[in-house]
């Protein structure tokens, strides 16, 4: 959780509280050959912390189904994305 938090922090300027994080599960993608495990959390900046995104382009999207069509979601986030819909995390 640590190095989570650390991260966010690193790449977006969040302030991320542990609390606020929820842990939606641990998959494997092929890509990796199914060899390594992804763990997958969900955190909402209800204080819009978030800063910037220093690797790359910030994308943004209105809706889950907005992000699910962009053509190169990859497989852990497209499955993301859906629990947290399905969960009433993200509409």
């Amino acid at each position: 959780m640590e190095a989570l938090v650390r991260e966010l922090h690193e790449e977006l300027g969040a302030q991320v509280q542990k609390e606020d994080v929820i842990f939606l599960g641990a998959l494997s993608e092929g890509f990796t050959g199914h060899s390594e495990l992804v763990h997958v959390h969900f955190w909402h900046d209800k204080e819009g912390t978030i800063t910037g995104v220093y690797e790359c382009e910030g994308r943004y999207y209105d809706s889950v189904e907005e992000a699910l069509s962009h053509d190169k979601v990859m497989d852990y986030v497209r499955w993301a994305l859906c629990e947290c819909r399905d969960r009433g995390l993200l509409k």
